[in-house]
């Protein structure tokens, strides 16, 4: 993608996903303080900043990457990190015939150990280049390139949540019961702590991932001084993720034998936890619409005007289907278990030179047998969606000196940016009072099932003892809890979280030039002002 190919350039730094490199980073900064164009003109992205996910673009439809670390005037809107120009092909400079066609095949051994799937991907691409002589129409050239990338990237991880609790240290934890988190105060007055995370998960994903491009460029030139650029760009990349997951959800619960080093850092306990077997599907579509027409006029041998029009726009949906089950005193036939309750036993060890946690459970618990996970269903639905649009105009004026100024540039800029979103959840908590229960659940339960989609898992994370768990098809127990695989969205959208901003920019530059000796050695630079207006309008519910 364009993306691994900026990761190449000094100073610039990728964030990764999805196994490429995705969002960059210039000079240590995050990559929402840089800014980003195609053929100068702004890009939108669907992050709800200023970070481009630049893993959508193919770098074989692309001509060039410029990176301007430092301000010029006649980048009417800088980032404070610096600017990212992807440039696509001029045919006629280009100035030759080509059609070329490329397809690629990649295998991943990791993917191999997934149930059912391929390990092998690819990636193709075809271009053609080419000239015409339109008499006294003048030259036209045109450049049009296609691909396709087909992939998977799958992932296994284990997690503690983003929340973590200060447990006092000198409180015993009664039997069903949180430990006592410890405030400020007790802190600074040196009440020992250990650190116990509110829970802990096992995930394994197995996914697809699609991406179809399409870049064309038109250039046509009048005569030597008249000259009409067209450009635009297409990119439509989805990613389907099967979620597996394995959670001790309550990891403050019910804690004896808490051995902890002097940072607070758990080292060994014992503890009881509901179990939960919770399994997601998760779609993301991220659609990139560019372009842009330029016109370039040579007034006279110095002068030369350009008017230039663009449009952006990205927009990304994301939607996750998650049911999740939980163990109980009693199997889904209704037989009382060995344990007799809700919450399962287990030792928690963090040894030395491992990657992973050592976790091992009551005997009596198998984390196997599907039998044991149906109890408090919760089906979930989360939608959001990003949708950012730019359209822009803009004049610039060049004039040539003679002497050690060089050239005059002044020029304009208008540009309307407007930035929408929404995230929605519809959630249902079934109980026994509820239909389906009883029998009903244990009928959910058979259909569902899956066998563990992977083999091999976190073999090579070393202390991981949990190598597979009772795993069900989300979009089975979706249909059979709710009446349909996608229960929509609720009936309420409104939210003060939701955001729809306008943005309205005026911005005008004037910029000198200048090359020569100084004192016998070579300066270059340029010196220039520029003024920007910006008004914002924000609307919220």
């Amino acid at each position: 993608s364009v993306g691994e190919a900026i990761q190449t350039i000094t100073g610039a730094t990728t964030h990764r996903e999805k196994g490429g490199a995705s969002e960059i980073a210039l000079r240590g900064l995050g990559p929402f303080l840089s800014n980003s164009t195609f053929n100068g003109r702004d890009a939108t992205n669907g992050s709800g900043d200023r970070s481009v996910n630049f893993n959508q673009f193919p770098s074989e439809l692309v001509n060039n990457i410029k990176i301007y670390k430092t301000q010029q005037a006649d980048l009417v809107e800088g980032g404070v990190a610096g600017t990212i120009d992807i440039g696509t092909l001029r045919p006629l400079d280009f100035g030759k015939t080509r059609v070329q066609g490329e397809i690629k095949a990649n295998y991943s051994p990791y993917q191999d150990k997934v149930v059912g799937s391929s390990a092998w991907g690819w990636r193709g691409t075809l271009s053609y280049v080419d000239q015409y002589q339109l008499g006294g129409l003048g030259e036209l050239g045109i450049a049009i390139g296609v691909q396709r990338n087909s992939t998977n990237n799958p992932e296994e991880t284990v997690a503690g949540s983003s929340t973590w609790t200060a447990c006092n240290a000198t409180k015993p934890v009664a039997n069903n019961a949180n430990c006592t988190a410890i405030d400020r105060t007790k802190d600074a007055a040196g009440t020992p702590f250990y650190l116990a995370p509110n829970s802990m998960a096992w995930r394994q994903i197995s996914e697809t991932d699609e991406r179809d491009a399409v870049f064309g460029a038109i250039q046509w030139k009048f005569s030597d001084r008249v000259e009409l650029n067209i450009d635009g760009q297409y990119s439509d990349r989805t990613f389907v993720e099967n979620r597996r997951d394995l959670n001790i959800s309550e990891m403050r619960n019910s804690l004896t034998n808490v051995v902890y080093d002097e940072n607070g850092v758990i080292q060994k306990m014992s503890g009881r936890s509901a179990i939960e077997s919770t399994a997601s599907n998760l779609a993301r579509s991220e659609e990139y619409l560019g372009g842009g027409a330029n016109l370039r006029w040579d007034a006279t041998d110095r002068l030369t005007l350009a008017l230039d029009g663009s449009y952006s726009r990205t927009i990304r949906t994301e939607i996750e289907r998650q049911v999740r089950l939980r163990t109980d005193a009693l199997d889904m036939n209704g037989v009382r278990q060995p344990i007799n309750h809700m919450r399962i036993p287990y030792t928690y060890e963090v040894k030395p030179g491992n990657y992973a946690p050592t976790i091992t459970f009551d005997p009596r618990f198998d984390p196997n047998n599907h039998a044991l996970f149906w109890d408090d269903v919760r089906p979930r639905r989360d939608e959001s969606e990003r949708r950012n649009e730019i359209w822009g105009l803009r004049l610039d004026a060049d004039y040539k000196l003679d002497g050690f100024i060089s050239n005059i540039a002044v020029g304009g800029r208008w540009a309307q940016q407007t930035y929408r979103d929404f995230d929605v959840r519809n959630e249902i908590t079934l109980t026994p009072t509820d239909p389906p229960a009883g029998r009903e659940d244990a009928r959910i339960n058979l259909l569902c099932r899956t066998q563990f989609p992977q083999a091999g898992f976190l073999e090579q994370a070393r202390g991981n003892t949990i190598t597979s768990w009772a795993t069900f098809d989300p979009l089975c127990l979706m249909r059979e809890y709710t009446g349909s695989e996608d229960p929509g969205r609720p009936a309420e959208m409104r939210s003060s979280a939701n955001r729809d901003v306008t943005e309205q920019t005026m911005a005008g530059y004037i910029m000198a030039e200048y090359g020569g000796d100084l004192c016998g050695m070579a300066v270059r630079g340029n010196f220039r002002v520029r003024l920007v207006h910006t008004k914002g309008t924000s609307i919220r519910l």
